[in-house]
C-alpha cells in the first residue's frame, strides 16, 4: 500500500490532467507514482517533461531499447523493485527476443548483449551505485563505443531513474498489474519479487 495516497481526482488542475494524460499515452495507464506526484502538479509536470525528454527527444541518437535497459540496470543497482518492474515491461515490449529481458541481470556473460550494451549497462550499474563507482577507466571504455553526447543521453536516463527509485521505494508505491505481470514473467525467473510494492 502506497504510504501517501494519490491526489484526489477532484483536485486535478488542467496541468495535472495534461501530465497524467501524457503518461497514459506512453505507458497505456497512469502509474501510481505519478498519481501521487499529482499532489504537487508542478513536480509531476516537470518530472514527466524530463522523463519524456530522455526517451523521446528527437536529438537522442542511442537506441531507445538501450536507454530503457540502462534505466532497468540503474533501478536494479538501486534495489527499486517498482522501477525494475516498469522498466522490465518496457524493455520486454521493445525487444525482439524475450530472453534479453530474462537475462538482463546476467548481461556480462549473456551472448544476447553486444559489447557496447555491456559497457553501457556496466556504466549504469556503477553510476546508480551509492557511492558512485564510475572511474576514469570506465569513461574511457564508454568513449570506445559512444560519443560524449551519447554518454550524456545514457547518464540522463540513469539520473531520471535515481529520482524515481527514491520516490517509489520511500513511498512503497503500489505496483500496477501490467508491469507486475511482465516482471514476474521475465526477471521473476531470476528472483525478482514485488516486495513492499504489493
Amino acid at each position: 500500500m502506497t504510504r501517501i495516497p494519490p491526489a484526489d481526482p477532484e483536485s486535478y488542475t488542467e496541468e495535472t490532467r495534461a501530465f497524467l494524460k501524457a503518461r497514459e499515452e506512453v505507458l497505456g495507464f497512469v502509474p501510481n507514482s505519478i498519481k501521487v506526484m499529482a499532489r504537487r502538479p508542478a513536480v509531476g509536470a516537470a518530472f514527466v517533461r524530463l522523463s519524456d525528454a530522455v526517451i523521446q527527444a528527437p536529438e537522442m541518437t542511442t537506441p531507445v531499447i538501450l536507454r530503457r535497459m540502462v534505466q532497468h540496470i540503474a533501478s536494479y543497482a538501486a534495489g527499486c523493485l517498482y522501477c525494475q518492474a516498469h522498466t522490465a515491461r518496457i524493455v520486454d515490449d521493445l525487444s525482439a527476443d524475450e530472453r534479453k529481458m530474462e537475462t538482463i541481470w546476467e548481461f556480462e556473460t549473456s551472448d544476447l548483449f553486444s559489447e557496447a550494451e555491456r559497457v553501457a549497462l556496466r556504466f549504469a550499474m556503477s553510476a546508480a551505485s551509492v557511492p558512485n563507482l564510475v572511474t576514469d577507466e570506465m569513461m574511457a571504455e564508454m568513449r570506445g563505443h559512444f560519443s560524449d553526447d551519447e554518454i550524456v543521453e545514457l547518464l540522463a536516463c540513469i539520473s531520471v531513474m535515481g529520482f524515481m527509485n527514491r520516490w517509489n521505494d520511500t513511498l512503497a508505491t503500489t505496483l500496477e498489474q501490467a508491469p507486475r505481470d511482465s516482471a514476474e514473467r521475465t526477471i521473476g525467473k531470476k528472483g525478482w519479487t514485488v516486495g513492499q510494492h504489493a
